[in-house]
């Protein structure tokens, strides 16, 4: 991850956690999750989905770290 980026974790779950911890607070700008938008996780906003492609649309400046379990991802 680039050092003057922060990230947004898409999976406010436990492996989001884990990568929160393993990254710090201070790199993580926010999480995303399609079920959980609009709440907050370890005090970190959880936005939506279309809110991360405006995000991303708008400025270059965060890193997506995805938190999903590889038996949960499909061809």
């Amino acid at each position: 991850m680039c050092e003057e980026h922060k990230a947004i974790i898409f999976g406010a779950g436990e492996r989001g956690r884990l990568i929160l911890e393993s990254l710090g607070d201070e790199l993580v700008f926010a999480f995303c999750d399609n079920y959980k938008f609009g709440k907050t996780f370890e005090n970190k906003d959880i936005i939506s989905f279309p809110m991360l492609k405006d995000i991303i649309h708008k400025n270059n400046k965060y890193d997506i770290v995805l938190s999903v379990d590889s038996a949960e991802m499909r061809d």
